[in-house]
Parts: C-alpha cells; structure tokens; sequence
C-alpha cells in the first residue's frame, strides 16, 4: 500500500485480502547481517525481467511464505545505493527452499534459508524503482520494529511476570510463600516497573505512527528505543522469573525456560540492540 504502485496495489492485495497469504522479509545473507548494506544478491536486469542470483539467510516463514520481498542489488552503487527490492512468489523457478533452523529460541517460528539460481522476477514486481530498496527498508520496513519486535518483547516480559507473580504465591520456603521474602517482593516490583515503562514507550511510538506525528528522525529514534528497551527488559525479566522459580524455572520445558531464550533472539533478529543504538546515537548527534 506505501511502496506499490497502483497496479501492484491491485494485483498483490486482492491476493491478501482473503486474509490467509503470508508474505517473508528477505534482507539478511549467510554473511551480512547487521551490515545489510553489503548484501551480495543480484538481480540483472534482462529485458522485462530480473534474473535472480544468490542465497538470504534466517528467512521467517521461509517455505509457508506466498511472497518474498527480497532486497537485491541491481546497480553499480556502492552499498545502500544500490539496494532495490522485489516482491518474489513463491512458486518463481530458480527459488529454492533450504533446510529449517534448528534454534535455540522462538522455535514455534519456522526459519530457512532460501536461494536463487537464476529466478527470473517480472520487472512489473519492483518496488519503488532501482535504487529505491534501502529508502524502502528505513521508510516503510523501520516501524515493523516497534510494533512487530518491540511488541513480541513487551509480551514475553508480561508473560514472565505473570508466571513469576503466581509460583512465588505458591511455593512454600522458610515457613512461609516466596512472594513473602522482601528479596523477591523487590524483584517482582522491577519487573512490573519496568515492563509499564516499555508499555508506555510502546504505545508513544505506534500511537504516533498511527498519526503521523513527529519528524523521520524523531520516529526512527522512538521506534529504534522501543526495539532495544523492550528486549532487553524481556531479557532482565525473564531471567528474574527463572530465578524466581530456581531449579524449576532451568528445567527444559518450562514456561519460563522458554520465554528466556525467546528474549535472547529478540535482542537479536530485526537488527541487533547495538543496530539500534547506534541509531540512536546517530540521530542524537545529527
């Protein structure tokens, strides 16, 4: 709807407006990740089409998705100039499906690598021009992050509050429940402190991109900040909760286990908590 021209708006949302097509984002490669500006797939233009060469990395939905919006280069531009982007489908020849990731966290999400060996893409399939992908990534892509990343944080960290607040009402130590012992009264307190916090940043960011408020920078900075806060509050938290819960919260299998590792990735994926402050701080001294 923001990237697509008037009949790309027409031919690919008919097609989503059944509600059940899924669409994966293909940026990261086996060797760029945080350094997306040096990503090494092609696509060579060839009469009316773009012939596709090259292998992206921890693609989400990889193998379910019906379309990949795949960010390639295409001209002779050094770095982001000479990004473009291309919704790809999946049943394109020379698209193929490698193995799922075996991941430590958010193992309910399927991951793959997915390459191209000489796709052919109509040039009908082109966002925004030649040139135009990294525009696209930081002006249509960036929000995802507040409201995608930051937002998965947000409940993983309420979701181990939850779980903390109600063992340490059962579990019976020194003659008394846990959420008894000043020690873990204090440690219980943090977490709903700070997981408001991220809840009130949170819906700072999205309320304004909601209506379009504050300058390019000004929301770039909020939702970089919600993506960082968020996750590494969930990180905080749910490594309090294991604590919380001791020898059970390590046990493989249990609630808290899980949510722990599913903060880890979201420190991670949608570009790293160090991405972001140097985004952060880039936008400060500016």
């Amino acid at each position: 709807m923001r990237t697509g021209t008037a009949e790309q708006v027409r031919r690919f949302g008919s097609d989503f407006a059944s509600g059940d097509r899924l669409a994966a984002f293909c940026l990261s490669e086996p060797s760029f990740g945080s350094d997306a500006g040096s990503l090494q797939t092609r696509a060579e233009a060839q009469s009316d089409h773009y012939v596709l060469n090259g292998v992206k990395a921890w693609i989400t939905l990889g193998g379910l998705a019906d379309y990949y919006l795949v960010f390639v280069r295409t001209g002779p531009g050094k770095r982001a100039k000479g990004v473009s982007a291309l919704v790809v489908e999946k049943d394109t020849p020379g698209l193929h499906i490698g193995s799922k990731e075996l991941k430590m966290d958010l193992r309910g999400s399927i991951t793959a690598e997915i390459s191209f060996s000489d796709a052919r893409v109509p040039k009908s399939n082109l966002l925004w021009g030649e040139g135009q992908g990294w525009r696209i990534l930081t002006e249509g892509c960036n929000d995802m992050r507040a409201w995608g990343a930051a937002s998965m944080a947000l409940g993983i960290a309420e979701g181990a509050l939850v779980e903390a607040l109600a063992y340490s009402k059962t579990r019976i130590q020194f003659g008394g429940f846990l959420a008894h012992q000043q020690a873990v009264q204090f440690m219980l307190a943090d977490m709903k402190i700070k997981t408001e916090a991220v809840r009130s940043l949170i819906r700072r960011t999205t309320y304004m991109l909601d209506h379009g408020l504050g300058t390019a920078k000004e929301i770039e900075t909020l939702v970089s900040a919600s993506k960082c806060l968020a996750s590494d509050t969930a990180m905080e938290i749910t490594e309090q909760a294991v604590q919380i819960h001791g020898a059970l919260g390590v046990r493989k299998g249990s609630v808290v286990e899980r949510l722990m590792r599913d903060a880890k990735a979201i420190q991670i994926f949608d570009g790293s908590n160090q991405i972001q402050r140097l985004i952060v701080a880039r936008n400060m001294l500016i």
